[in-house]
């Protein structure tokens, strides 16, 4: 798909995978069966738009992390 078309895509074509937790600055958020995207931290001007496309997408990039939502504490 050509994302470069508004016909064929959604503004989320602007959104690059982020590499790891600390360069992320858009999260999905879920309210009522609806995916929303918020930024979760200042994006100043000229920043590129960066959220976890997930593990799969991942390892296709070559980027090998767990995103912060699926860190699991030990209570032990």
């Amino acid at each position: 798909i050509d994302a470069a078309s508004p016909a064929k895509s959604n503004w989320l074509r602007y959104v690059n995978c982020a590499r790891n937790a600390q360069e992320e600055n858009v999260k999905p958020v879920i309210c009522d069966d609806l995916v929303f995207y918020m930024t979760s931290k200042t994006v100043e001007p000229d920043t590129e738009l960066l959220t976890w496309y997930g593990d799969e997408f991942g390892r296709s990039l070559g980027i090998s992390r767990k995103h912060p939502g699926e860190l699991h504490i030990n209570s032990s």
